[in-house]
């Protein structure tokens, strides 16, 4: 099993994967945050990276539209 680099990163782990069952984030998102959040992988900033957040749309809207 993986360990976390923080308790902070477990508990985003698993609202990211409640987002993705729910489809409002999709599995390229998780893997890209999974990147960031077990010990022993390389951080974005250490290798020169962005960290891609991605943006999650509220109840009734689309990708697409602004959130207020």
């Amino acid at each position: 099993m993986k360990k976390y680099k923080s308790t902070a990163y477990e508990h985003l782990h698993e609202e990211i994967k409640n987002l993705v069952q729910a489809g409002d984030m999709s599995a390229a998102d998780l893997k890209e945050f999974e990147q960031e959040c077990f010990k022993g992988s390389p951080s974005a900033a250490s290798a020169g990276r962005t960290v891609h957040v991605p943006a999650i749309a509220t109840a009734g809207s689309t990708p697409h539209e602004p959130l207020v």
